[in-house]
């Protein structure tokens, strides 16, 4: 991640929800301190509640911030009306000029974690040093693996599914797809994405628009 605070802007298709990692996700006894309050369930990625009373809510379409902490949330994906289109995250990195996205079959991958790392591990090996931003799309539990995904946990309790159940007469499939795409000055956060054949439209929160060629139809058909 760059250094500059708020050089990156995040946004998302449309999601049903977030939340904060339920557990203690950096460990002060580790010398790892974390801003944001665990358990919480929010709406809105800029409106994410901070872990001290009083203290204003963490927009996290805004990154890097906080700095000397690290914070875990996931995001579940509002599925799009009869699948028509792929769900979507996208980083705009504003000063070097480009976007970094990712596509995907929100019924497949239903969710995507934030792992944000902005120098908040201060003891070894890492040593405060650690400046980075994960955006993982899953079908899992938040970062506890296999076990803690199998389980009845917070988010099967809401509804949402934390493993994908693998049958013997039917592969499964993980289409996927990341990319970059260069954008002009000031294009800034992205508002929505267009679909149309073989190309993906992004448009900014300022009205800019960038087309690139996008086979996105692999998503369903798995063929390029």
């Amino acid at each position: 991640m760059p250094e500059k605070e708020g050089a990156v802007r995040i946004a998302t298709s449309p999601i049903r929800f977030g939340m904060t990692c339920p557990g203690l996700f950096s460990d002060p006894r580790q010398g790892e301190y974390q801003a944001l309050l665990p358990g919480e369930r929010w709406t809105d990625l800029s409106k994410v509640p901070a872990a001290w009373k009083g203290a204003p809510d963490a927009d996290l379409t805004s990154l890097p911030g906080r700095q000397g902490y690290a914070d875990l949330v996931q995001v579940v994906n509002q599925a799009p009306a009869n699948g028509a289109t792929p769900a979507w995250t996208a980083a705009t990195f504003v000063d070097a000029g480009y976007i970094w996205f990712s596509l995907k079959d929100p019924s497949v991958l239903n969710s995507t974690v934030f792992w944000m790392e902005n120098h908040g591990r201060h003891g070894h090996p890492w040593n405060g040093r650690n400046n980075c931003l994960g955006l993982e799309d899953v079908t899992a539990f938040f970062a506890d693996g296999l076990g803690a995904s199998t389980r009845e946990n917070t988010l099967t309790r809401e509804g949402v599914p934390t493993t994908v159940e693998l049958t013997a007469g039917q592969p499964t499939s993980v289409n996927y797809i990341q990319g970059v795409v260069r954008v002009p000055a000031g294009f800034g956060q992205v508002r929505t994405l267009e679909f149309t054949p073989g190309q993906v439209t992004f448009l900014s929160t300022g009205g800019q628009r960038v087309t690139a060629s996008v086979r996105h139809e692999f998503l369903k058909t798995g063929k390029l």
